[in-house]
């Protein structure tokens, strides 16, 4: 996909974060993973509505990184050790349904994804520096 800023695949579908914020995904939906709101299988990108998605770093001194991504039993979250303090955290669903939130304080969080369904998600990280979101897949 031309434009993409973020990419996320798993053998059967794919989701992108284009640079203007917008959310995109394809491939099969039979569960519902896509965020579409349907069980149809798209071969072609089609647009997520996401309300977070337009959410950009507003601090570049905000480094975020997954490990893995995609991600099966549980999510390892990275941040900049030279950060400090108390984060807020949220992960959204691709049809914008808050389904976990919390506090953490240091450079390393694991989440456990056991009780998530499979498909995309949008974490967005709140500090006092300032916000930012990334995607992650669980399956």
């Amino acid at each position: 996909m031309p434009s993409a800023h973020q990419l996320s695949s798993e053998s059967v579908h794919t989701v992108a974060i284009k640079k203007d914020g917008t959310l995109w995904a394809w491939g099969n939906n039979e569960y519902g993973q896509l965020g579409t709101e349907d069980f149809t299988n798209y071969i072609m990108p089609v647009e997520i509505p996401c309300p977070l998605s337009n959410i950009e770093n507003n601090n570049t001194q905000i480094e975020l990184n997954f490990y893995p991504n995609p991600a099966t039993g549980s999510l390892n979250v990275y941040l900049d050790p030279m950060l400090s303090g108390i984060f807020e955290y949220d992960i959204v669903s691709l049809s914008g349904q808050l389904v976990a939130s919390d506090t953490f304080s240091g450079e390393q969080l694991t989440i456990s994804l056991a009780n998530l369904p499979n498909g995309a998600y949008q974490f967005l990280l709140k500090s006092t520096p300032g916000r930012c979101s990334k995607m992650f897949e669980k399956f």
